[in-house]
């Protein structure tokens, strides 16, 4: 899909790529701003905003359970 969008419409990989991650997080994550995006009430730069900053809290969740898990709760006695 980013080599079609880059030969098609002459986009440089970067922002190919970055229109591909916004369509899978919206198609697989995100129906209803998808739903928004095509009522007019969310543009695309709005919906990567919400898109990175979902990416954001799943990286921040992850990191979070990993250093509970590795530390056990906060306070716990070593």
């Amino acid at each position: 899909m980013t080599a079609w969008l880059r030969g098609s419409h002459r986009l440089g990989a970067g922002e190919a790529s970055r229109l591909v991650k916004t369509a899978r997080a919206l198609r697989e994550q995100l129906p209803t701003t998808t739903q928004a995006m095509t009522q007019g009430r969310v543009h695309l730069g709005q919906a990567e905003v919400i898109v990175d900053s979902l990416r954001d809290l799943s990286t921040r969740a992850t990191l979070s359970r990993a250093t509970y898990s590795s530390r056990g709760p906060v306070g716990s006695e070593p």
